[in-house]
């Protein structure tokens, strides 16, 4: 009979040394509606108990799917009872496309223990099913098994008839595939003699079978330890459960070695080892802490006990709730009962270190209580539920962040440092999500969305198009970082502890691809924007330089593939041995020597609709119309490049570059016009020019060349400029500007929001708030309004006004007229909404702790009014004062007794003083005619100032703030 085993059920333990942890996650393609990921460390493992009624082989039957990018083979680690391992291979690939993996194992009558541990990169688990076999052939007790280095042991060897089977100890043949690795010894013993793989063929009265057999580059050893039994903390006169030692070795065997384990204790007087019973355990004596130790084979594992008073005894009655995987973060205070009384106790430390929140049920955690004033140990119970994981989305786009480099700025090639800011704040947001237990699969999905978006974003924030000139790709690693995986790039193969990093030599940064003394790949690929195909007269030049660094066969320099599949490359240029190939097309040519350790430029000219390419090498003709390797496809997506199999293996590239030539250029941006600024003035301007543009005055007649950045001294009409004609691109299309003649403008004398304060959520409920400006007269001529945060990490705000939620703290919103600089607030207040557990058909979940309330309103004698807000996580207060002119007044006392002063006025002036503790400060103060003065005042007394007058004002009266000033300690 079939019996199903689904992954909650599982025990999860987590390596000591891993930074991830195994865990239950919900998903809906799943059996049971859960899986076991995340089991990515040397040390972690799933862990199911099996109860069979009578002993023989059962067929083991695992749902599993390989989770692991790039479509790379996976696998666990499969040990039955505490046996060695045997690798189990995953059937498909791709993250929860679930397969089955099949085993034949021998299993004991009642209770068996069934390990999946790390084997080869991301598998996943959906369940597994056992049932007795009913076969007549000769069984290897497991289907692998795994030796330490110069182990030897016999396999167990059965035949089966049936559902019945018999051990076969005599009369049996062996043989080892690869003598290296393995040999026969004594006739039925398996001696590893050398690390790698090998095949055990036994063959019993005309039978055999097989057994894949892996030796480890160690001899057999203990490889870690692991004690159960003792709490975390004990009562004077209280023992502790039986103490139970396991010795895991490096062949995936794991031993009970309780007897032969020795025990101490750090302070015997606080808690002792008791060894009378049959089994060890811990007698606690009195209040104190003691660290109990167990040592096997020269491996230990310890375990931090605290023994209390009885009557110091309390009952913590909060629950803490966290996704399975996930570290939880403490509660600040919990309900306890304390000497039979109900009542609040702070968390004054909490301690999860060394706890495994993998598995679901609960877990005790260790804390320190403030109770009646006294600080007493006591545990946290914290429930570990299925998870979404959110949490191991976002350790990978961590990892990403820190180990990719990402060019920012505003020249070719760079990316936009605002959308990459933008991404990273969605990160820390999914990452503040990640830790709640009650998320809902609708908010999970949502978040899903919001990062996919944010880092679609990142990626079509790309500047591609320099002077008119649209690339399709371009990357010279100048703006990298190096050390790091260029971000952009692709990885398509880096196998066997291959590398791709940026390396910098004499100032200049490049792309280095290696591989390791074993045989790897290396290869990436870059990918395309845009339509990258040519007619007529246009032509798709690509670019590259690259540099060998060893002697390897082959390398590809670059592999230009079409659209119509993944193997279909169009074009092709590779090193060879020492030799330059070009791929003609079904035939690879031979066109130039090359050298090791010299750079060379390489480029490639397209003609499409011909179906040939020329190539040239330091821009000399090296071969002349060859056709395409494959002529499919309606266009270029990309480029694949790097080392296909080699050892030692080394290349360099830089440069790259593609792009269509024969068309036009692109229209310009980003340019400006400022229009007449008195009657007859004549004074127009258009901004953002270049020299590589042309303009004209009569709708194209005559087109001048463009001087410098400014278009100047326009009298009002209509002007055209664009990129001018060059011998790769025709001029761009035009961009049409009108200079207006000078008409009077309507100053705008206020500004209001549509609502002064606002409570957004994290967790649930509504985390944006869209705020409206009305700018004041409504006729206004410039009604243009910036908006800020002045907290980006608690919630930002985009260009329109719309306010969105990353963290719990106070940030205030605020509207900025152009015209006139005059402000208006909203003062933002994100929480996390805890819920207490149960149902709720509400609109909002049941809550044990409220939102909090907007700061209360102070009304002054003066007509102003008063904000005290305090930010409960950071204790930072800030109080605003606003006047009904639009007077504004900011304090921001920080705990740290940093003091921050912010004043704007109606007139466009505005101050702002920092004061620390040690009394230094920095003022910056900016007068309504543009005059800045920033003073800057150390804790000794001493005053800096500095002086900025805007353009066309020559000299103006300033006034410097300084403390204790005499006309001795002034100089200039």
């Amino acid at each position: 009979m079939r019996k199903r085993y689904e992954a909650e059920n599982a025990l999860l333990v987590k390596d000591p040394n891993g930074e991830t942890s195994p865990a239950v996650q919900r998903e809906s393609t799943a059996s049971g509606g859960m899986k076991i990921a995340g089991i990515k460390n040397a040390n972690d493992y799933a862990q199911f108990t099996v109860n069979v009624p009578e002993a023989g082989f059962y067929n083991l039957s695992v749902r599993n799917a390989n989770g692991s990018p790039n479509a790379a083979d996976a696998s666990h680690i499969l040990s039955v009872n505490g046996g060695s391992g045997a690798k189990l291979n995953i059937v498909y690939s791709g993250p929860n496309r679930w397969g089955t993996s099949a085993a034949k194992v021998f299993l004991k009558e009642g209770d068996n223990i069934i390990r999946f541990s790390k084997g080869s990169n991301l598998a996943e688990i959906d369940s597994m099913d056992l049932f007795k076999l009913d076969t007549s052939e000769i069984l290897f007790e497991s289907p692998g098994f795994t030796l330490g280095l110069n182990e030897t042991r016999s396999l167990p060897l059965y035949t089966v008839t049936g559902a019945t089977y018999t051990a076969i100890d005599t009369g049996a043949t062996f043989s080892s595939s690869d003598t290296k690795v393995a040999i026969i010894d004594e006739g039925d013993q398996i001696k590893a003699v050398g690390a790698g793989s090998t095949t055990i063929t036994a063959t019993y009265n005309g039978k055999t079978t097989t057994a894949a057999v892996t030796i480890v580059a160690e001899p057999r050893s203990v490889q870690s330890l692991d004690m159960s039994g003792l709490d975390s903390v004990l009562t004077s006169g209280q023992s502790s459960r039986p103490l139970q030692v396991t010795a895991r070795y490096n062949n995936y065997e794991m031993k009970n070695v309780t007897a032969d384990a020795q025990y101490t204790s750090s302070d015997p007087e606080v808690a002792r080892i008791d060894t009378v019973s049959v089994t060890p355990s811990v007698y606690a004596d009195k209040p104190g802490t003691a660290l109990i130790t167990a040592e096997y084979n020269g491996s230990k594992t310890a375990i931090h006990l605290t023994v209390i008073e009885a009557s110091d005894a309390v009952q913590v009655v909060s629950e803490v709730k966290t996704p399975s995987g996930v570290t939880p973060d403490p509660p600040s205070v919990v309900d306890i009962v304390y000497n039979s009384e109900s009542m609040t106790a702070e968390v004054v430390s909490w301690k999860p270190e060394g706890m495994d929140f993998s598995s679901l049920g609960t877990v005790q955690v260790p804390v320190i209580l403030k109770v009646d004033g006294r600080d007493i140990p006591s545990t946290v119970s914290v429930e570990v539920v299925a998870g979404w994981g959110l949490d191991d989305i976002v350790n990978q786009l961590r990892n990403r962040l820190a180990n990719f480099s990402y060019p920012l700025g505003t020249g070719l090639g760079n990316y936009s440092q605002s959308k990459y800011d933008a991404f990273v704040a969605e990160v820390d947001k999914a990452e503040e999500m990640a830790f709640n237990p009650d998320l809902s699969k609708e908010q999970f999905d949502g978040e899903l969305d919001n990062l996919a978006q944010a880092e679609e974003a990142l990626l079509g924030s790309l500047n591609s198009v320099q002077d008119g000139v649209a690339y399709n790709a371009y990357r010279d690693f100048s703006g990298d970082t190096v050390g790091k995986y260029p971000y952009g790039i692709t990885t398509e193969d880096l196998t066997n502890g291959a590398t791709a990093t940026v390396k910098e030599e004499d100032g200049n940064k490049f792309l280095r691809l290696t591989t390791t003394a074993t045989s790897g790949k290396a290869n990436l690929f870059l990918p395309y924007t845009g339509e990258v195909k040519a007619e007529g007269d246009q032509r798709i030049v690509i670019e590259y330089r690259a540099r060998l660094n060893s002697s390897f066969q082959y390398a590809n320099g670059a592999m230009m593939r079409n659209d119509s599949g993944t193997g279909n490359y169009s074009m092709v240029t590779a090193f060879d041995t020492g030799k330059f190939i070009v791929q003609n097309g079904g035939s690879k040519k031979a066109v130039q020597n090359v050298s090791y350790n010299t750079w060379y430029k390489i480029k490639m000219v397209a003609n499409w609709d011909n179906k040939t390419y020329t190539v040239y090498l330091d821009d000399v003709p090296v071969a002349t119309d060859y056709n395409f390797r494959h002529t499919g496809g309606d266009k270029l997506i990309g480029q694949r490049f790097g080392i296909d199999g080699y050892a030692n293996a080394s290349i360099d590239f830089d440069d790259f570059k593609a792009m269509v030539i024969g068309g036009p250029k692109a229209a310009p941006e980003g340019l400006g016009k400022v229009d007449e600024t008195a009657a007859g003035a004549n004074d127009g301007r258009i901004t953002g020019v270049n020299d590589s543009m042309e303009w004209s005055s009569d709708h194209g007649g005559t087109w001048l060349n463009v001087e410098g950045d400014t278009l100047a001294n326009l009298p009002p009409g209509t002007y055209w400029v664009r990129y001018r004609e060059t011998d790769t691109h025709k001029a761009s299309p035009y961009v049409e500007f009108t200079i207006m003649a000078f008409n009077q403008s309507i100053p705008v004398t206020s500004v209001r929001l549509n609502q002064t304060s606002a409570q957004l959520y994290t967790n649930y409920g509504r985390s944006t708030v869209q705020l409206t400006a009305h700018v004041e007269p409504a006729e206004a001529s410039n009604k243009t309004v910036i908006w800020s945060t002045s907290n980006p990490a608690v919630a930002t705000v985009d260009e329109h006004g719309l306010v969105r939620a990353h963290a719990s703290g106070t940030t205030v919103i605020t509207a900025t007229t152009t015209d006139g600089s005059y402000t208006a607030s909203c003062v933002v207040t994100v929480g996390v909404y805890a819920t207490s557990g149960g149902s709720n058909s509400g609109d909002e979940p049941a809550s044990s702790t409220a939102p909090p309330k907007p700061a209360p309103i102070t009304k002054n004698g003066d007509g102003s009014t008063t904000t005290i807000d305090t930010d409960q996580a950071t204790g930072t207060v800030t109080e605003t004062t606003v006047w009904p002119n639009g007077d504004r007044k900011v304090i921001t006392k920080e705990r740290s007794g940093t003091l921050t002063e912010v004043v704007t006025k109606q007139d466009g002036s505005k101050s702002e003083t920092v004061s620390k503790p040690d009394g230094s400060s920095r003022s910056v103060v900016t007068d309504s005619q543009g005059v800045k003065v920033e003073t800057i005042t150390t804790s000794l007394g001493e005053v800096t100032a500095e002086v900025h007058l805007p353009e066309g004002v020559a000299q103006a009266r300033i006034t410097i703030p300084v403390k204790k000033a005499s006309a001795s300690t002034v100089a200039y």
